[in-house]
């Protein structure tokens, strides 16, 4: 059996669900910041434009109107950015499976879990330096991937770090008691997977707010 193997391949599947289900979400916020103003809102408009207005109120709030057809809702589903995705598969089956597959194997034998307060250990050092390191090198090979420059890429590292860490902390301990208290060493990635899922959809939009942010910026720079 190739354990790496089977890890990188479930890894990929994660990593490509948490950036599908974060464009989803964006997908989400974009359609409910774009939905139409209230009819009440156009009380000022003049009497001879009023009955096309109700008309077209009327078919806005309409729910049978505005339920989608299970064919529109599938290429909803399908319409995502599919080289961002491509590029999270990349991240979760080329690095995160095989450098936490050996990462929880090299702790194991530092601190081994037959000592109890060794799993306190694991824990700090997983939420510290550990989380750090792989919440850069995340955006680094996404930034490689991507085309972009060496300095953009340090730019989004550091913008992004201490919100991540604190994002971190607010899911990974809980989940970590039972990565280092009750899953046995070969499994950690396996179970570390299920939440990674989450996490993927919270560093996935986290890149992508930020991405916006910049955007946004060079536009105003280019007005003034």
């Amino acid at each position: 059996t190739n354990p790496v193997g089977i890890k990188s391949f479930i890894s990929g599947v994660v990593y490509g669900a948490g950036d599908w289900l974060a464009q989803a979400y964006e997908r989400a916020q974009d359609a409910s910041s774009a939905a139409p103003s209230s009819p009440t809102a156009n009380l000022d408009v003049d009497a001879s434009s009023s009955s096309a207005t109700a008309a077209t109120s009327t078919s806005t709030t309409n729910p049978i109107a505005a339920t989608s057809t299970p064919l529109e809702s599938l290429v909803s589903a399908l319409s995502f950015d599919r080289p961002r995705l491509l590029r999270s598969v990349a991240v979760g089956a080329l690095l995160q499976a095989p450098i936490y597959h050996y990462y929880y194997e090299i702790t194991e034998m530092m601190f081994p879990s037959e000592v109890q307060t060794n799993a306190i250990i694991k824990l700090v050092l997983d939420q510290t330096i550990t989380i750090a390191c792989w919440n850069a090198l995340y955006y680094a090979f996404l930034g490689f991937l991507d085309g972009d420059e060496p300095r953009d890429i340090w730019k989004k590292i550091t913008a992004t770090a201490w919100p991540l860490m604190k994002s971190g902390w607010r899911l990974w301990p809980a989940a970590h008691i039972i990565t280092y208290g009750v899953i046995p060493v070969q499994h950690r990635l396996l179970w570390v997977d299920m939440v990674e899922v989450l996490w993927v959809v919270i560093l996935s939009l986290t890149g992508a707010a930020y991405g916006d942010k910049e955007e946004k910026t060079e536009d105003d720079q280019q007005l003034t």
